[in-house]
């Protein structure tokens, strides 16, 4: 399971390099060159980058972060600036199409703005440790919401961590 892990790592990560290196004339691409980033004697061509879809069966609306629990690499996050957070398992089967929402705060979150919406979530360190005591099932999210502001909460599990209550929501 660990190279598995691994090596969708690797390609989502390559996803998101060739996403960056495509975005043209205001992207990467207009940057000067920095010689301490790359070797001279080892040009990086397009060419040379391959990408490889991982899981084809899935797709969604304007992703913006993908991640794991802490210490846990059975299910993948996606969050979309749209305000929903779903989640799948991390196999290493392609035809992998079965997702469900982790997370819905579409009517707190506005994203009617390009750099506006869901930006950002982070599990607590603790989230779902094995001990009771030290165990927290929370989440956080930062987004803009209503009024245009930017705002950060906490969100917990009211179901043994399969999904965050959104009644739950506290503002940090």
């Amino acid at each position: 399971m660990a190279s598995n892990t691994r090596m969708v790592r690797c390609a989502v990560f390559s996803a998101f390099l060739l996403a960056s290196l495509s975005i043209g004339a205001s992207g990467l691409s207009s940057r000067p060159a920095n010689p301490t980033c790359i070797a001279q004697d080892r040009p990086v061509t397009a060419s040379a980058i391959d990408t490889q879809r991982v899981f084809p069966q899935l797709s969604f609306t304007r992703p913006i972060h993908m991640s794991q629990r802490p210490f846990d690499d059975s299910d993948w996050f996606v969050a979309e600036q749209r305000g929903l957070v779903y989640r799948f398992p991390n196999t290493a089967d392609p035809t992998t199409a079965q997702r469900s929402v982790f997370l819905d705060i579409r009517g707190r979150v506005d994203d009617s703005a390009n750099e506006e919406g869901l930006l950002g979530m982070a599990f607590h360190p603790n989230y779902e440790d094995p001990d009771p005591i030290k165990r927290k099932d929370e989440v956080y999210v930062s987004y803009t919401g209503f009024p245009s502001r930017s705002v950060i909460s906490r969100f917990s599990s009211s179901d043994g961590g399969a999904t965050l209550d959104p009644a739950s929501g506290v503002i940090i």
